[in-house]
């Protein structure tokens, strides 16, 4: 696993599809991000918080929307969440969906965030947990997070909605306040200590549905398999790019070779690539692109140096490659990082 904070592939489809939805050019924006859509929108795969925040940022930019991040929340798109869509439906009570979302949520959230809650004389209080730094990052994620939590258990119950809401972020302007307060209908507190909400206790001990106990294992069933074959998935495909990225610094990398270090065929090779939901090529693409960016950030590595070392057989292979992944050329995107950022968030 990642010793840094990263979130699932999961939460960047929410974004990016939702993005999509409102307008956005998220795809094209993925790309300016260098974040390769192939491998990212796989939903086990892991984004490094740093990159993920920023794509965020420049989403939120080019957006000009002062609530993207609660439009972006009201975007419901069940088939995305898999399992942990149905242990929400599953659960019995409000407050058993919040548990069973607390331990399930690195399947969406990886080690970046997630919640939790605790008993307050006769009310829960839920906390929302952020590692994000940027403070307009954490006020459009912990809107959509709440819409999206608002709009799951009104789903089932027109009744659910907490005594309170929290938010450590001021109130963007008084016109989005107002949508903000008609949206979530219960009381809101803005520049708050915390980011949570309170609920009543004999709401959260309401009845959901009745669809009993069956559904509720089934669901956690396909969940422990899921984070189990995730943990897994990373592993062959920690292994795999490691004996790319080793064979690359000599000569192109061929999936035979790869195949006969870990002394599998390649066929079971392709077998477990595709169990991981990622082919040979998008893979060695995914890499080649990650290891473009860095080199190419270096200021003593020339162009024909880094179409080398990533095994082109041709600086025009590669260029025609770079433009394939950014939209612009390598020569364009070692001037761009002598530029200063045109839009800095302080």
């Amino acid at each position: 696993m990642s010793e840094e904070p990263f979130l699932r592939g999961v939460a960047l489809a929410q974004w990016a599809y939702g993005a999509e939805r409102l307008g956005v050019p998220a795809f094209d924006i993925m790309k300016t991000c260098r974040i390769d859509p192939v491998q990212a929108l796989e939903p086990s795969s892991e984004i490094p918080l740093p990159l993920f925040e920023n794509y965020l940022l420049e989403l939120i930019l080019a957006s000009g929307d002062e609530l993207f991040g609660l439009h972006i929340g009201q975007q419901i798109m069940p088939a995305l969440y898999g399992s942990l869509s149905m242990l929400i439906m599953s659960a019995e009570s409000v407050e058993d969906a919040v548990r069973l979302a607390i331990q399930y949520s690195p399947l969406v959230v990886g080690s970046a965030g997630g919640l939790d809650f605790r008993d307050s004389g006769d009310d829960k209080i839920f906390l929302g947990l952020l590692a994000y730094r940027n403070h307009v990052v954490r006020r459009h994620w912990i809107e959509a997070v709440g819409a999206l939590l608002f709009q799951a258990f009104r789903f089932h119950n027109k009744s659910l909605y907490p005594e309170k809401i929290f938010f450590e972020h001021n109130s963007p302007s008084k016109k989005s306040e107002k949508e903000i307060r008609d949206f979530f209908i219960s009381p809101i507190h803005f520049g708050a200590s915390f980011n949570g909400a309170i609920i009543a206790r004999k709401k959260a001990e309401l009845r959901l549905h009745d669809y009993g106990k069956y559904s509720l294992e089934m669901a956690r069933k396909l969940a422990d398999e899921q984070l189990e074959a995730q943990k897994k998935q990373q592993d062959v495909i920690g292994k795999i790019k490691l004996h790319i990225e080793d064979l690359m610094c000599s000569a192109p990398p061929r999936r035979e070779s790869v195949a006969e270090r870990l002394g599998v065929s390649s066929r079971t090779l392709d077998r477990r690539l595709s169990e991981a939901g990622v082919t040979w090529q998008q893979l060695v693409d995914s890499i080649r692109s990650q290891l473009a960016h860095e080199y190419l950030a270096q200021p003593h590595y020339k162009i024909k140096d880094v179409a080398s070392m990533l095994g082109f057989a041709d600086v025009r292979a590669f260029q025609r490659r770079f433009r394939h992944w950014t939209g612009i050329s390598p020569s364009q995107y070692k001037k761009s990082l002598n530029q200063p950022a045109a839009r800095r968030e302080k």
